[in-house]
């Protein structure tokens, strides 16, 4: 069935989304030990799809994040219980919605949302649940992926404006290359 993201925690252990398996796993480099955190019964369907996991800054507080693709709601994972939140999907104060692909994380463990299908980036705050969203700066920019800096910026692909674009949290403003 796949899976299709794979990142790296603060302790270099491998994580990996199920994707069509309904869950997330972790291997732990040390002791070369998989386990498995599979989504709640009750959340799955034949069409269920991890497709992303973020466990960058889980080392805050406990908690790594990923989505199911088929619905865009965004789970968390608190590690030590096993135990999944469904934050539910990502709409603003106005109503405005994100469909997250790409789910870097800043150094608070605050989840940002990249709109591979459209031309937004979405910020979900770790503590109030509380989404905002901006748009970039070139209609259609697809943004996917991307990495959080030491400085906490964040810097993502623009897939379909073929560009790099450049979140700066402080300023609020997006650039592109």
């Amino acid at each position: 069935k796949g899976n299709l993201d794979i990142e790296f925690d603060r302790d270099q252990n491998v994580w990996v989304s199920l994707m069509y398996q309904a869950g997330i796993s972790k291997i732990d480099r040390k002791t070369h030990q998989v386990t498995m955190y599979p989504f709640p019964k009750e959340w799955q369907s034949p069409s269920t799809q991890a497709s992303m996991v973020s466990p960058q800054n889980s080392h805050v507080d406990g908690k790594v994040w990923t989505n199911n693709q088929e619905d865009h709601f965004t789970y968390r994972l608190d590690v030590k219980t096993g135990q999944f939140e469904n934050m539910g999907q990502n709409l603003d104060p106005r109503g405005k919605r994100i469909r997250a692909y790409g789910m870097p994380t800043d150094l608070q463990n605050n989840l940002y949302q990249l709109e591979f299908g459209g031309q937004s980036i979405g910020i979900r705050d770790a503590k109030t649940n509380q989404v905002t969203i901006f748009e970039t700066p070139t209609k259609g920019s697809k943004p996917r992926r991307g990495r959080v800096d030491e400085q906490n910026r964040l810097w993502f692909a623009e897939y379909g404006s073929n560009a790099i674009g450049f979140f700066d949290p402080k300023s609020a403003a997006i650039k592109e290359f």
